[in-house]
């Protein structure tokens, strides 16, 4: 790093002892933009000749296809890298609809939700949905995939297994119990846009399906506090996470201030101790192997419902050889530009 200017840019030179030999471009600058709207600006203008991933939208990400369809003028690269899934409140004292820890009811609600409307309504049907959290590019993948529980929508499912858990469909095509208690619940998401719409697809899909969803929207001020993240009282999809979003070790509490990843409240001794077992493993066949265990306890548990591996656009114009798809930044001592 040769230049760092707080808050606006850092500036890197090529280092002639790099063990791959030295890098072909002289001189990177990464900067910091306000939003996606102005990074595709700067993208259009030949201001900015590549952009790393969560830097745009999927909404930018498009606009930039059909400029530079008839042009060629650049690449856009859609790599599935970002997880979402929805948790599931298991903890009493925050929880409102305590039929919810009824793996019976947990497994309706999962069959009930239309989760290729939301790859349709989100990113127009070009990636499906996922039922984990391991990433298609990822050597156990296949493995994975043969090992969960998958819970395509299937609303015969949904009937069958609410009706055991003594809940029934009313006059209004809602679910209730023998009380006449209709199940009730809310559905929370972070402020923003896209997850604005994914909110309203979701909670659309489970009233189709005999719900009576409420859906409830976090502003961004309260995004980074913990205790507003950690308290829903019924259902909240997010964006990150990762295997230790199920771990009781990393639970958020009171006690720890709320920082922890496991927002939800999910415990499982298996997972926890497939968990442990993941953090102190040096062999990475191992690990691939754990990750998969790990995976089959959530899913045969619906310790949490899984979504979709979100696309996270790198966007780079035509003059820049060298990203690729499979971590783009990876070989960047290779990287060229044409005009150079």
């Amino acid at each position: 790093m040769s230049h760092w200017e707080p808050g606006a840019y850092l500036q890197f030179e090529a280092f002639s002892g790099h063990a791959l030999g030295r890098p072909k471009i002289d001189r990177i600058v990464i900067i910091g933009l306000p939003d996606e709207n102005v990074m595709m600006t700067s993208v259009l203008a030949h201001k900015v000749d590549f952009t790393l991933s969560l830097a745009l939208r999927f909404e930018n990400a498009e606009v930039l296809l059909r400029e530079w369809a008839a042009n060629h003028a650049g690449t856009v690269l859609l790599e599935q890298n970002q997880r979402r899934f929805t948790e599931i409140q298991w903890r009493q004292p925050y929880l409102k609809v305590p039929a919810l820890l009824d793996l019976r009811v947990r497994k309706a609600i999962a069959y009930g939700l239309d989760r290729q409307a939301i790859m349709d309504g989100l990113f127009d049907g070009l990636i499906p949905p996922a039922d984990h959290f391991v990433f298609p590019t990822a050597a156990n993948f296949a493995d994975t995939e043969k090992a969960v529980a998958h819970y395509s929508r299937d609303l015969r499912q949904t009937e069958t297994l609410m009706n055991e858990a003594g809940w029934r469909k009313g006059a209004d095509g809602i679910y209730a119990n023998a009380a006449g208690e209709r199940f009730a619940f809310e559905h929370m998401n972070v402020q923003g846009d896209q997850n604005d719409r994914q909110n309203s697809i979701m909670s659309d899909s489970w009233r189709q399906a005999g719900y009576d969803v409420k859906q409830t929207v976090l502003p961004t001020a309260l995004s980074g506090n913990g205790e507003a993240r950690g308290t829903f009282p019924g259902l909240s999809s997010v964006s990150g996470g990762g295997f230790n979003s199920f771990s009781s070790a990393v639970m958020s509490t009171p006690n720890n201030r709320w920082v922890g990843t496991n927002r939800s409240g999910f415990s499982d001794p298996e997972y926890d101790r497939l968990f442990d077992t993941y953090l102190t493993s040096l062999d990475s066949s191992n690990l691939l192997g754990l990750e998969v265990q790990m995976m089959k306890v959530v899913t045969e548990s619906v310790g949490g419902i899984f979504l979709f591996l979100g696309p996270g656009p790198f966007a780079f114009r035509s003059d820049l050889v060298g990203p690729a798809l499979a971590n783009p930044t990876w070989n960047i001592h290779e990287w060229d530009l044409r005009s150079a």
